[in-house]
């Protein structure tokens, strides 16, 4: 069944045998299957904005001081994401900071650093006010996460910003301490990682997602992470980095070099 038929099937069962069906031209059908469409994809996010400001309505309500750092910080990272989506794809967004956390946490037993691990893009992606995560999580976890968002510059365009934003970043690790590093290693692995999936599945294609569709700037960018992630003596000697590294490799092959 088509777009247009479960639409409009409850009418057109009325009209069946009463009224002569109007022929209908490929054009005309095809924009009735797009303005269909447009429609359903508006209020699905109407929907989506409408169930994020509920759930975040009901966690504030439920939220308790006494449960235990981490734990509150996976539910409010859970309740920010709600109806994100990895780029170019239909996969929850929380999946990719669970597993940055997950990563962050066999480097190190700091709950606090983990805590930031999980909520690492709440103020770079949602509405999150630092002031809100000092609130909630203390001073240093607050910090620890803006220590890892970029200015994005939301008045332009990101494919615009995307080279100026990247050194940005690149220069902030190179300086970083370890502990920002760490945080840092669990995103980009994390990332590394479903690049490295999706593009056994959809080859150059794969760049297409991309605000930066060039692999060439792409593998610049992860290669010149790598350097600042080697820098660090304690990084450098961890399974998370050696796998960081050889799937950068496998990814952009000899698009950068790791010096």
């Amino acid at each position: 069944m088509t777009l247009i038929e479960s639409l409009c099937g409850e009418a057109a069962g009325h009209r069946a045998g009463m009224v002569q069906k109007p022929v209908m031209t490929g054009e005309s059908e095809g924009r009735m299957m797009n303005e269909a469409k447009l429609a359903t994809t508006r209020k699905d996010m109407e929907l989506t904005q409408e169930k994020a400001a509920q759930v975040e309505h009901d966690w504030k309500l439920q939220i308790s001081d006494q449960q235990p750092l981490l734990e509150r910080a996976i539910e409010f990272a859970t309740v920010k994401h709600t109806g994100a989506l990895r780029k170019g794809s239909t996969i929850p967004y929380i999946t990719h900071v669970i597993e940055a956390m997950a990563i962050v946490s066999e480097l190190t037993d700091d709950v606090e650093i983990r805590a930031a691990a999980v909520l690492h893009d709440t103020l770079e992606d949602t509405e999150t006010t630092r002031e809100e995560l000092e609130k909630n999580f203390g001073k240093r976890v607050a910090d620890l996460v803006a220590g890892e968002s970029e200015n994005k510059r939301e008045d332009q365009p990101a494919e615009d910003t995307w080279n100026t934003r990247k050194q940005e970043t690149i220069r902030h690790l190179m300086e970083a301490d370890t502990v920002t590093r760490i945080i840092a290693l669990g995103d980009k692995l994390s990332n590394i990682r479903a690049m490295h999936r999706d593009y056994l599945k959809y080859g150059e294609d794969l760049w297409k997602r991309f605000n930066q569709p060039n692999p060439i700037w792409q593998g610049w960018y992860y290669g010149s992470i790598a350097n600042a992630f080697g820098q660090d003596e304690l990084i450098s000697k961890t399974p998370a980095y050696r796998e960081y590294v050889q799937l950068c490799m496998e990814v952009f092959s000899q698009e950068y070099a790791v010096e």
